[in-house]
């Protein structure tokens, strides 16, 4: 063997050890790249959902004041516009997510949202009219613990997102 042969076969091992090791910082770096974008979305998710799950509650509270007191009611649609305003903000970044779990979050909120629509409806039907107090006691007693299920929900959906997120980057 020559010395030319054996230089050029030891630049080989020495390129071929380069190539792997940069194969490999290169696949580390990547995944920790989609860890980190990833983990940004999650964070973005959480914080919409969490702005949807402080905009249920006073909106609860502005219904329930509103089906008694018609001074109310413009408290009530300043809530509800609140509210509307954090589920249109959360609805692109769930949209725009490709992790499983943000995609069943989005499912989840969208059974929410309907809930609301619907209890909105029926509190304007009881507001609307002049209905006895029994029918006003009868929907309060059906809307509240719907509103705090509704809650709870959003509660446990960010729960379940702060895990994946503790899973998918520990430092975030």
């Amino acid at each position: 063997m020559s010395i030319r042969s054996f230089v050029s076969a030891c630049l080989a091992a020495v390129g071929t050890f380069l190539v792997l090791i940069s194969a490999f910082l290169f696949a580390e770096n990547w995944s920790n790249f989609t860890a980190a974008r990833d983990a940004g979305s999650l964070v973005e998710v959480l914080g919409a959902l969490t702005r949807v799950s402080e905009q249920l509650a006073p909106e609860r509270g502005a219904t329930s004041v509103a089906l008694t007191d018609a001074d109310a009611r413009k408290a009530m649609q300043e809530a509800r516009a609140r509210t509307d305003r954090a589920f249109a903000a959360a609805e692109p970044l769930i949209r725009s997510a490709t992790l499983p779990e943000v995609i069943e979050a989005g499912r989840a909120l969208g059974k929410i949202r309907a809930d609301v629509m619907s209890w909105r409806g029926q509190a304007d039907a009881v507001m609307g009219g002049s209905s006895p107090t029994d029918q006003i006691t009868a929907f309060r007693d059906r809307y509240q613990p719907s509103m705090m299920d509704m809650l709870t929900t959003v509660g446990q959906i960010n729960a379940q997102l702060e895990r994946s997120l503790g899973r998918l980057d520990a430092d975030v």
